[in-house]
């Protein structure tokens, strides 16, 4: 009867109501085998596709460990992510939060813009099944704004998707507009025909919510025009069922009939051909008898309404049967027929009350109520509508409280993913802190290195000048040779030169003297030709121009002679000048010597300078580089020790975490099996007409518990609170419910001071107290109520250390325990309680609670205390229970502020 969703919406005449909702769904490998990572990754790859999302979990961590081992940073990201798609599928949200943003990190922190919005989607994913929508909102936007980043169409699409329906939680219709507005554009740009049509239903939907009828029909024309290229008669047959509806509630008849007369004709054209569910079957046909009912068709709308009910019949649905006898009740009612609507709504009822359905509830009982008022049986009528009324009640307040457990589950959410966010910090920060020691470690390396290049640099300096010096002095030796050997030069010229004059002189005495014998002989040749002429004086005149030429020829020689000597006199002249010049030379070749070996001589004397500063400098270098050796060695055994004990935290860490998450499951395990001797809502509605429950494990499990049996016409309920807290409170807490159970329905005590006297001696026998040290035990508060005559009520109560507070006519009463506990070492041998007898009346209520509320600090550390608790109850008693349980916890979670719950917290009230 309140069906609205993406598939169909439905109507009734009397009870005109649209409902909303959009949903998009968004290993085991053992220490010994070596497996690559690529085949980790695959084989988890594998289950999470088949939904083994166990074995996908401690693949997941597999991979986690051999990345770290390997230093594979993306393959770590890809192992975090897989375990957190995998605790996310389990429904086990802590769990999944812890690695999907340790997988978020490592993206960052590689840059992996793909990644990370791959894990800012599965984090609004999961918020959003965790019911923490505005943390939902956060990472979808994130997730949406690196897709777009990215180009990503296809991705885009999901997270718009996702962002409107957790927008449509939040109830911001506004925002879940611009979202479905956006997406609707998108789609029509990549031509996804069906998403389009999707994106309008959604559209029509936040129209309905907002009351937006004319924006209803206009979405939903438009999906009809979408459609011809699409071709689904369902969505046909459906949109024109809706746009009849909502020209009906917009008073335009002829519109509505005309819709709901082409919704028909589809239907029957295609109703062989439709493919559907049985419950979208169902659902359809109830459509179609809307219709006709809406035509005034009472029969045909009968005869689709049977239909619907014989396909709930063989599914076994009894919310489904509940609607559609309500649907047949409102089509009777409508046409007239009381008697029949009156048997429908009956139905109505009790399927309802098997289902549990209180919506279809409250609307049975409003059908009932309108029947009986036009029968004129106002006083039935009249008892009906309060029953309306009263679930309506209970539908606001559950509502109420489901607002307020979102806000908790916000709260939660957000501090859980803070303490991870730090943690994860935290581990980041001791990386970085061990990055750096490694960073420092080769900057010292590097700064010894540096040191090592420069101490042979300066020895390779210090050997150039050595070979500088030694050049230089071979420099100066050779020029020292060289002046040496000018100096032999310049002698062997000069000697030459002497040699060459002594020679000359010597050539020109030969010639003189020549001259001279050539002279002799000519005068001697003379006297004889002058003995010749005196010998021969008749000759002469023959022999006259040969003496005159022999004269000739002797002048000619001398001629020649002197002719040569003045040849031979300028020649030396010339040599004499060319020695000149030479020996300037040599005089400015030495004079230059003399000032290179000037210049050689300072240099040797800079270079000696040098040589010491560069032996100095040397020594400091000796010094600095045994200093840093010093260094180095102490931080690389420094780094060593940190290197020995960050492997050790890191292997105690994934130890730890593997632990953790083998004892988280356990917990879990061991939270449903708790959970399975707890009496159920059910079982507790049978007996009592209202009641409530707090119960708060301070860990996952829980060292308190409730208990409610009935034996015969009494009634007996409790609260019991163990010692301890978690799985030793948990254990305890099954040993308390197993005697509870064997003292009252096997051993037939009924008394509550002889149950209490009898529960505590199997505690101590259970235990072996009496032969060990064991002190363990349990508080526990007990009522028999039976019920007497004239709505009056017999209540016994005994408790140790809980005391039972009561409401009687407004009054809030306290009645006291004894200040002794169940089990563990006592004073007495034997074991007494008192039993406290109290008559009640029928509106009377019980509060049962254990010390933790009581106990609830805050950071403060401030108890919640007895006088607060008291004016609580004051203040709220006249309130349904429904709405003190939000009272309570509202409180509760007041006085604790985030300080850390210290107990376990159960409190039981049941109104008799």
């Amino acid at each position: 009867m309140n069906k609205y969703n993406c598939f169909c919406i439905v109507w009734v005449w009397l009870f005109s109501g649209v409902f909303f909702h959009i949903k998009v769904y968004g290993q085991t490998v053992q220490k010994g085998e070596a497996k690559s990572l690529d085949e980790l990754i695959t084989s988890g790859e594998f289950f999470l596709n088949n939904e083994k999302y166990i074995d996908a979990f401690t693949q997941g961590i597999s991979i986690v460990e051999v990345a770290k081992e390997s230093q594979n940073l993306p393959a770590q990201g890809r192992g975090l992510l897989m375990t957190g798609k995998a605790a996310y599928r389990l429904k086990d949200y802590p769990t999944s939060l812890n690695y999907l943003l340790k997988a978020q990190a490592v993206y960052e922190q590689l840059n992996d813009t793909e990644n990370s919005a791959n894990a800012h989607q599965m984090l609004g994913n999961m918020y959003l099944d965790w019911g923490a929508f505005e943390k939902s909102q956060e990472h979808l936007t994130e997730a949406l704004a690196l897709h777009k980043a990215n180009r990503d169409t296809l991705k885009q699409v999901t997270s718009l998707q996702n962002l409107g329906q957790a927008y449509v939680k939040t109830q911001n219709y506004s925002k879940a507009n611009g979202v479905f507005q956006d997406l609707l554009t998108l789609q029509k740009t990549i031509g996804d025909k069906k998403g389009v049509v999707q994106s309008l239903k959604n559209l029509a939907s936040l129209s309905a919510l907002d009351n937006n009828y004319e924006g209803v029909i206009f979405y939903n024309e438009k999906i009809l025009e979408e459609n011809e290229d699409v071709q689904d008669p369902v969505i046909a047959v459906n949109t024109h069922n809706n746009l009849g509806l909502f020209y009906l509630k917009e008073e335009n008849k002829a519109e509505s009939i005309k819709h709901f007369q082409e919704a028909l004709r589809l239907f029957s054209t295609h109703e062989g051909t439709l493919g559907l569910t049985e419950d979208r079957q169902a659902t359809l046909l109830i459509n179609m008898a809307v219709a006709k009912s809406h035509l005034f068709d009472f029969k045909g709308a009968h005869e689709y309404f049977e239909k619907a009910l014989e396909l709930r019949e063989l599914q076994e649905h009894e919310q489904g049967l509940a609607e559609v006898h309500n649907f047949m009740a409102a089509n009777f009612l409508v046409s007239n027929d009381l008697k029949a609507a009156y048997r429908n709504g009956i139905k109505a009822v009790d399927y309802a009350l098997a289902a549990p359905a209180k919506k279809d509830l409250a609307d049975a009982y409003h059908i009932l109520s309108e029947v009986l008022a036009r029968e004129e049986d106002y006083e039935q009528s009249q008892y009906y509508y309060k029953k309306h009324q009263q679930v309506e009640e209970e539908l606001q307040k559950a509502r109420q409280l489901r607002q307020k457990e979102l806000e908790r589950n916000q709260r939660e959410a957000e501090k859980k993913e803070n303490e991870l966010k730090l943690l994860i910090a935290e581990q980041e920060k001791q990386a970085m802190a061990m990055r750096q020691l490694q960073l420092e470690g080769k900057q010292k390396e590097q700064e010894l290195e540096l040191l090592k290049q420069q101490k042979e640099l300066q020895e390779s300096r210090i050997k150039a000048e050595q070979l500088e010096r030694e050049r230089v002095a071979q420099a100066l030796a050779i020029a020292r040779q060289r002046l040496e050997a000018e100096k032999r030069n310049k002698e062997i010229v000069e000697l030459q030169r002497e040699k060459q004059l002594q020679e000359l002189q010597l050539r020109q005495t030969e010639l003189e003297e020549a001259q001279k014998a050539k002279a002799i002989e000519l005068l001697t040749a003379d006297k004889k030709l002058k003995e010749q002429k005196l010998k021969e004086e008749e000759t002469q005149r023959k022999y006259m121009y040969g003496i005159a030429g022999i004269l000739g020829l002797g002048l000619t020689i001398i001629v020649i002679g002197l002719l040569q000597k003045q040849k031979a006199n300028k020649k030396l002249k010339f040599q004499q000048e060319l020695i000149q010049e030479k020996n300037k030379e040599l005089v400015a070749n030495e004079e230059e010597l003399k000032h290179n070996m000037e210049e050689l001589e300072a240099t040797q004397e800079e270079m000696a300078l040098k040589q010491k500063q560069l032996e100095k400098a040397n020594v400091i270098l000796e010094k600095n580089e045994s200093k840093l050796k010093d260094s180095l060695e102490k931080l690389q055994e420094s780094e060593s020790k940190i290197k020995a004990q960050n492997e050790v935290l890191e292997g105690t860490l994934g130890e730890l975490e593997a632990q953790n998450q083998r004892i988280t499951h356990s917990l879990k395990y061991a939270e449903r099996m708790q959970e399975a001797i707890l009496p159920t809502a059910f079982q507790i509605n049978e007996i009592f007409d209202e009641h409530f429950v707090i119960f708060r494990p301070k860990d996952i499990v829980s060292g308190d518990f409730y208990w409610l049996s009935q034996v015969e016409k009494k009634v007996f309920v409790a609260v019991v609170d163990c010692t301890g807290h978690g799985v030793p409170g948990a254990f305890m807490s099954m040993i308390g419910n197993t005697i509870l159970n064997q003292v009252i329905k096997e051993e037939n005590i009924h008394s509550p001071e002889k149950i209490l006297e009898a529960l505590h001696l199997r505690v101590v026998d259970a235990l072996k107290q009496k032969d060990s040290q064991n002190m363990d035990g349990m508080d526990i508060g007990l009522c028999c109520i039976e019920k007497l005559e004239n709505e009056k009520f017999s209540l016994k109560f005994s408790g140790a250390k809980c005391p039972l507070f009561l409401c009687h006519k407004g009054e809030i009463l306290k009645v006291s325990s004894d200040r002794k506990s169940i089990g563990g070492r006592q004073n007495k041998k034997v074991l007494t309680f008192n039993c406290e007898h109290l008559l009640l009346e029928k509106g009377d209520i019980l509060y049962l609670t254990t010390d933790g509320i009581i106990d609830t600090g805050n950071q403060q550390r401030e108890r919640f205390g007895t006088k607060r608790l008291l004016n609580l109850l004051n203040e709220c008693n006249d309130r349904p229970l429904s709405e003190q349980k939000v009272t309570f916890l509202e409180a509760i979670d007041r006085h604790q502020g985030n300080a850390d719950q210290r107990d376990d917290v159960t409190l039981f009230s049941l109104k008799v």
